[in-house]
């Protein structure tokens, strides 16, 4: 008879998961990785830009970090202010600096090259970020939006007050102009009396 060999147990998913990943983020706030934040943000480049760079934490870190420090949280506001600042400066840049470029059209005798700027890239650009903007911190960079709301001919507003009785309400003014008829016949027969 062969001796039963001991298994080993086997660590469980949980165990394996709640044991340190070495090669895994950095979640502790360390001064230089928000300092690394605030300076990016603060140029325009987006969180989860910063964030995929060798040795930053995740985005979903930052924002536990922010939850848990108010005083962080207003520094990346005003850093993330500085970077549409610098967003919308870079496309006012974009659209005063013309950009030389070669466009290829294919034609039936061969294909032509036309050099000359490259607007519709431009534009592109400059849309793009505006439009980004607009998301981001609408009050400042989208668009203004009014509603008047007016009456008829542009006048005033006018409001009336429309009363339908239902079924039960008539059944009520009803016997109230009964109650109202019965009395008043009766006050006439006292009037007679004297």
């Amino acid at each position: 008879m062969k001796p039963k060999r001991e298994k080993k147990p086997k660590k469980s998913k949980r165990t394996q998961a709640s044991s340190p990943n070495k090669n895994g983020r950095p979640t502790k706030r360390v001064d230089e990785v928000i300092e690394r934040v605030l300076e990016g943000l603060s140029m325009g480049t987006p969180l989860t830009l910063i964030c995929s760079e060798e040795g930053m934490p995740s985005p979903r870190t930052i924002y536990d970090w922010m939850a848990e420090d108010e005083g962080l949280s207003a520094h990346i506001a005003r850093a993330r202010e500085a970077g549409f600042d610098r967003i919308a400066m870079d496309a006012l840049e974009i659209a005063d600096t013309p950009q030389e470029g070669v466009e290829r059209i294919d034609t039936p005798d061969g294909p032509r090259i036309k050099r000359g700027d490259m607007l519709g890239h431009r534009r592109l650009q400059v849309e793009t970020r505006l439009k980004l903007l607009a998301k981001w911190d609408p009050k400042r960079y989208g668009d203004k939006i009014t509603q008047e709301i007016s009456g008829p001919d542009g006048g005033p507003i006018q409001t009336v007050e429309e009363y339908r009785p239902t079924e039960a309400d008539e059944a009520i003014l009803l016997r109230i102009a009964a109650k109202r008829d019965e009395i008043r016949k009766s006050r006439e027969a006292e009037e007679d009396a004297e």
